[in-house]
């Protein structure tokens, strides 16, 4: 585990794929967009803690985010979700 700030803008927006971003923005989320990733964050932290095969999994259709992507993800939300 690194010293270094978790940050929206050093870390967490590049765990997005494009793919990701224009699937979820035809559902309403913009996960490009810091506000909407902050305010749904324990929401997107759920679904990508899940396992493939498990219901409202995400990212839908892809591999599980890497076990310490995940941990970095639930930290950020811990650490008060900062912008830089």
């Amino acid at each position: 585990m690194s010293d270094k700030k978790i940050t929206w803008e050093n870390q967490i927006q590049y765990y997005f794929t494009q793919m990701e971003v224009g699937c979820m923005r035809a559902h309403g989320l913009d996960l490009s967009s810091y506000k909407d990733v902050r305010n749904n964050a324990n929401a997107i932290l759920e679904r990508v803690s899940k396992q493939p095969d498990e219901p409202l999994f995400m990212p839908a259709g892809r591999e599980r985010w890497p076990q310490g992507q995940i941990d970095d993800f639930k930290r950020w939300i811990e650490n008060g979700k900062s912008l830089n």
